[in-house]
């Protein structure tokens, strides 16, 4: 039986090892800090005083492979190059003006091994780059209520080095909408944040059959001062209003631009005196009526417990109706529910009730009294 002879180690690079470990610290802060300038005098001279470092401590040559020998020369190479960008002079703007380089270089027989490194940490630096930019872009989405991994789809999309791209998400906690995520580059440097994103009602079964018209999409940013999440704007795009502070500790509701538009409309309604004009079993508890509160506000439906004057219990859905303006009630079978309806209805049945009641007392009676007679 032939066994595979296993491939050959490469033999570690100590050299380049380190330096692909500075080259990660530049990469990351560069992503965390993408408006820094592109040619950061105190980055280049970190770097520097790290590649002297590197150099420093393997200075003797004997104890160097041959691979670690040419890393320290691409080393030397750059530190030289470094000092030329930090401290210019003639004879070093000269030396270092990339033609003249290369032709040095080459006449030197370096050029192969540096393009080598430079290939090398280049793409290090670019892959480096991918992960921390795509674990920011995560931080960024989670901030708007994106919660699913991308991670895959961000890097394959960063990798084709496009100006801006977009992919399409479905978030497990909006089911009723569709969203489509959109990224740019910042001007000048290789990151990208989460610009925008567009959300659309996604349709059902029923309004496909009806062959309704669609409803626009609506389109969010994530740079405005005021933000809606994934939540928030589904129910937005499926007609419920959404309450939002202000700058100015005011609250508003927004809504749909009923005028066929695709933007929103402002409004003030107070959702805890309209709460209060309906006997709510949840509003006793502190607790249930944060609750019920905060549901309601992100544009959200909540069971509720409606109680009659009897003390008779009902479950109904209740959630903002769609001009901010009134509450809605719902059954179990999704139809509309007027509960101070509800409530004079249970009265007029309450009084046939006790009508057929005492009529039938009556009838008892008569009849007893007939009875005697006879």
């Amino acid at each position: 039986m032939l066994t595979e002879t296993p491939l050959p180690e490469a033999p570690v690079n100590r050299l380049k090892d380190a330096a692909f470990f500075y080259v990660e610290q530049e990469t990351a802060y560069k992503v965390q800090n993408p408006l820094a300038h592109k040619d950061d005098p105190d980055s280049i001279q970190h770097l520097k005083k790290q590649y002297e470092n590197i150099i420093a401590a393997f200075r003797k040559t004997r104890e160097l492979t041959p691979e670690e020998r040419q890393t320290r020369a691409y080393l030397r190479h750059e530190v030289r190059r470094m000092r030329a960008k930090l401290s210019p002079t003639a004879f070093r703007s000269v030396v270092h003006f990339k033609p003249i380089n290369w032709l040095l270089n080459s006449l030197l027989r370096r050029q192969a091994n540096y393009a080598r490194h430079n290939k090398e940490i280049a793409a290090y630096g670019k892959s480096t780059a991918a992960d921390y930019n795509s674990e920011q872009l995560h931080q960024q989405m989670a901030k708007a209520g994106f919660t699913a991994q991308m991670e895959k789809a961000l890097k394959k999309m960063m990798n084709l080095n496009l100006s801006e791209f977009s992919l399409r998400h479905v978030q497990p906690d909006a089911p009723n909408a569709d969203f489509l995520l959109h990224f740019k580059k910042l001007p000048g440097r290789d990151v990208y944040y989460f610009k925008a994103y567009d959300a659309a009602p996604r349709p059902n079964i029923e309004s496909v059959i009806a062959n309704d018209p669609a409803v626009p999409k609506m389109s969010f940013f994530t740079d405005t001062p005021i933000k809606f999440s994934a939540q928030e704007a589904a129910n937005l795009t499926n007609g419920r209003p959404v309450q939002k502070t202000m700058q100015d500790g005011l609250k508003y509701w927004y809504m749909q631009d009923h005028s066929g538009r695709p933007s929103l409309q402002q409004k003030f309604f107070d959702l805890s005196q309209a709460l209060k004009d309906f006997p709510i079993k949840e509003l006793k508890s502190p607790a249930q009526r944060e609750k019920l509160l905060s549901n309601l506000q992100s544009g959200g439906i909540s069971t509720v417990t409606l109680i009659s004057k009897e003390g008779v219990e009902e479950k109904l859905q209740v959630k903002v109706g769609f001009n901010a303006d009134k509450l809605g009630f719902t059954n179990q079978d999704g139809q509309y529910v007027d509960p101070t309806a509800l409530e004079k209805t249970r009265a007029q049945v309450k009084q046939l009730h006790e009508g057929l009641k005492n009529r039938q007392s009556e009838l008892t009676i008569q009849t007893r009294k007939t009875a005697k007679i006879h």
